[in-house]
């Protein structure tokens, strides 16, 4: 892996480790870090669309 693309997913791990845990609890973080494992070429957009009936944030 070339020195541009480790970088650039040291900064996408950087992002879901600063994921509020209150709306992504470990095992959330654990998936997307999965997802980012997968990757075999970072480079462009990775856009992801969330959906939940029960909303997405704190519940009180």
């Amino acid at each position: 892996m070339a020195v541009a693309e480790r970088q650039l997913k040291a900064e996408a791990e950087a992002a879901i480790a600063a994921l509020p845990a209150t709306s992504f609890p470990p095992a959330s973080k654990a998936a997307l870090r999965e997802v980012l494992a997968e990757l075999p070429n970072p480079s462009g957009t990775l856009t992801l669309a969330m959906r939940s009936d029960a909303g997405i944030g704190p519940r009180g």
